[in-house]
């Protein structure tokens, strides 16, 4: 089920939240309160990941996705990406974009397979290790 998160859930998303640099408490709160920022988990029994969306209408940006250990690889990112993109859609968004590690290799393949094209590459983007980022596009159609 995917559901937009709350307040209340904040120790369990900081708790999947330590497998990724940057999403720290404060930015955390920002996704949880602000207008224009979005938190939307995945859950079944338990949480199996959450999406950061970032909103500037008609266009919106994926900050970060994460999947917990035990569940990658299981389709649940393909699912909780494509789910996002159709509500996305169903509000009038025209266009999704990301970044991501060029050594991310499966967050690519996921990308490339929900229909995201590579525009353009930001050298040197990352830090620690420094990496460049791969920017990607997708055009949401509306049916």
């Amino acid at each position: 089920m995917i559901s937009l998160a709350t307040i209340q859930e904040k120790e369990e998303i900081l708790s999947l939240s330590k497998r990724i640099h940057g999403l720290k408490e404060d930015d955390l709160l920002s996704y949880l309160t602000l207008e224009d920022l979005s938190l939307y988990l995945l859950k079944e029994e338990n949480l199996i990941g959450f999406l950061c969306l970032r909103k500037s209408f008609p266009t919106a940006e994926i900050d970060y996705i994460i999947i917990s250990e035990g569940k990658e690889g299981k389709g649940y990112g393909t699912f909780f990406v494509s789910e996002i993109l159709s509500l996305l859609c169903e509000k009038g968004y025209e266009e999704v974009l990301l970044e991501v590690r060029e050594s991310n290799h499966r967050a690519i393949k996921l990308y490339e397979r929900v229909g995201f094209t590579f525009y353009r590459r930001r050298k040197n983007y990352y830090e620690k290790p420094t990496e460049d980022a791969l920017c990607y596009r997708k055009e949401l159609r509306h049916v």
